[in-house]
């Protein structure tokens, strides 16, 4: 059966989700793995995409059905942690301890305008892990001054008269 959820390969497939995990690395898609670290089940795991599907499958179908549910929140969270569940997926037991690990794409700044300011704020998102567009009206691509700073897609339209906006126009 396939729908969010119900698209899954077997564990035994676990080359097929190593795979799909790498593509979706390349591709920037948010995922997340599904780890058993402790309990009967100890190494089984999952895969889950953003719009629910996965690949591989914990060994019960009710402990399945709650940790993507979980997994899936995580994602959408961005962040990773550690769920405790009873052998069926109960809450507040402690039979099965799964560990979470979200991927989810860097963020991405765009900033408009390339100044003086420009050049610390590229420097300090970068270093928070954003992935930055500088965009000038100026020059098609960045100055050599922000090397951090990837090329503006597109071309700025001049503001319109009467107060109109400036913003990114697709080339």
């Amino acid at each position: 059966m396939n729908g969010p959820g119900n698209d899954h390969v077997e564990t035994g497939a676990v080359g097929s989700l190593y795979e799909r995990l790498a593509d979706a690395l390349r591709s920037d898609r948010p995922v997340a793995l599904v780890t058993v670290i402790d309990g009967e089940r100890v190494g089984e795991r999952f895969l889950v995409e953003n719009d629910g599907t996965s690949v591989g499958r914990l060994g019960d179908e009710d402990l399945h059905r709650v940790a993507l549910r979980d997994a899936i929140g995580e994602l959408v969270a961005g962040r990773s942690g550690i769920r405790h569940y009873g052998e069926h997926g109960e809450a507040g037991r402690e039979a099965v301890t799964v560990f979470v690990e979200s991927f989810a794409p860097a963020p991405h700044m765009v900033v408009f305008g390339a100044v003086d300011f420009t050049a610390a704020l590229v420097r300090v998102a970068k270093v928070m892990g954003y992935r930055v567009t500088v965009c000038d009206a100026r020059r098609p691509s960045p100055p050599p001054r922000f090397p951090s700073g990837g090329p503006c897609r597109g071309r700025l339209a001049p503001a319109a008269a009467g107060g109109g906006r400036t913003g990114a126009r697709p080339p």
